[in-house]
C-alpha cells in the first residue's frame, strides 16, 4: 500500500513535459489555420447588461450571444406578417397565394449562395406556380391585424418550432385605422411579442419597422406609417432593455418611395395597390433582413482539447 501511496504522487518526467507542451503547440497551428464555419442563431440566456442595444440598423457590439452547442445546426427562420410577408403583388399572379414570392425568394438565394445551413418554416406554403425555386413555407396572412396574428401565433410557433423571426406587421393596422391611435397598434405588436416570449425566451425576433404606403397614391395617410414606427422603436428599446432577444431594422427607409419607385406598380398587372412593394421593393427588403441575419450569425469558436500527460 505504501508504493501505491507514492506511485500515485509521482510527478511526470521533465520529458512528458515537453512532450505535452510541443502537442499543444502543434494543435494550436493546425486550428489556427482552418476557417471559422458558420453557426446557428440559438442562444443562450443573458442578462439584460449583455444585450445590444435597438439601432434601425441590426445591431451594435455587443452582440446577442449565440449558444456554441448549436454550432452547425440548421436553423429554422419564420417569416411572420401579413400578405407582405407572404410576397403579394409578385408572381405571374400577383393576388394569388400560390403565385407570390416576394423577399423570401431572394433572401433564400442569397442565404443559400452564401453557404448558410437554414430552413424557412411556417405553417402555410405559397409560391409553388411562381415558376422559382425556394423554400415555400412562412406565416403570412393576407389582410391580418396585429391583434389577430397575436392570437394566431401560438399555435403556429408551437407547430413549426422557429429559432428565429422575421416579423413585419403593422401594414393593414395603419391603413385602416382613422383616428391617429397608432400606439393601440404597437400594443398589438407588443402582444405577438408576448406570444413569442411564452413560446421560447431564446427565440430571436427580427422586428422591422415597416415599409410606408405608396406615396403616390390618393389613400396615402401622410406620416401614418412613420408615426407607428416611431412608437415601435420606443417599444422595442424598452423590450431590449429588459433583456428580450430582439433586433429592430430599418424597412421604411430601405425602398424607394417615388413615382416609378418600389411601390409603382404596372396597373394592367396589379391595379388599385398601395401597399405592396414590387419585385424591386421586394429584393430591397431581402437585403436588409439578410444584413441582420449575418450579423447575428456569428463564426463557431473551436476550443482545443485538453492535452493531459501520460
Amino acid at each position: 500500500m505504501a508504493d501505491e501511496s507514492v506511485n500515485l504522487r509521482r510527478f511526470p518526467s521533465s520529458r512528458f513535459h515537453l512532450y505535452g507542451l510541443a502537442t499543444a503547440l502543434l494543435l494550436i497551428l493546425i486550428f489556427a489555420q482552418q476557417p471559422a464555419a458558420a453557426a446557428p442563431l440559438k442562444t443562450v440566456s443573458a442578462s439584460p447588461v449583455d444585450k445590444t442595444a435597438v439601432t434601425t440598423q441590426a445591431q451594435t457590439i455587443p452582440h446577442i450571444q449565440l449558444a456554441p452547442e448549436f454550432c452547425g445546426q440548421t436553423v429554422s427562420i419564420m417569416m411572420l406578417g401579413n400578405s407582405i410577408a407572404r410576397g403579394k403583388g409578385t408572381g405571374p399572379d400577383p393576388a394569388e397565394a400560390n403565385y407570390n414570392y416576394g423577399f423570401r425568394y431572394y433572401l433564400y438565394n442569397s442565404m443559400n449562395v452564401a453557404n448558410y445551413n437554414f430552413d424557412f418554416v411556417g405553417t402555410l406554403s405559397s409560391g409553388v406556380l411562381s415558376g422559382l425555386t425556394f423554400d415555400f413555407d412562412h406565416e403570412g396572412y393576407a389582410g391580418i391585424l396585429a391583434e389577430d396574428l397575436a392570437t394566431q401565433v401560438p399555435s403556429s410557433l408551437s407547430a413549426t418550432q422557429p429559432d428565429v423571426i422575421l416579423l413585419h406587421i403593422g401594414t393593414n393596422d395603419v391603413a385602416q385605422r382613422s383616428n391617429g391611435d397608432y400606439a393601440a397598434d404597437v400594443a398589438d405588436v407588443t402582444d405577438i411579442l408576448n406570444a413569442i416570449d411564452a413560446y421560447s425566451t431564446e427565440a430571436i425576433v427580427i422586428l422591422a419597422q415597416i415599409i410606408d404606403q405608396d406615396r403616390n397614391a390618393s389613400e396615402y395617410q401622410t406620416g401614418a406609417v412613420a408615426t407607428f414606427n416611431g412608437l415601435l422603436a420606443t417599444m422595442a428599446q424598452e423590450r431590449i432593455n429588459a433583456g428580450d432577444k430582439l433586433v429592430l431594422v430599418d424597412m421604411y427607409n430601405a425602398l424607394d418611395y417615388s413615382f416609378g419607385g418600389d411601390m409603382t406598380h404596372d396597373e394592367a398587372y396589379y391595379p388599385n395597390d398601395w401597399l405592396h412593394p414590387t419585385d424591386s421593393g421586394y429584393q430591397k427588403m431581402a437585403v436588409v433582413w439578410q444584413n441582420a441575419l449575418t450579423d447575428l450569425w456569428q463564426p463557431c469558436v473551436v476550443n482545443l482539447p485538453f492535452v493531459v500527460n501520460p
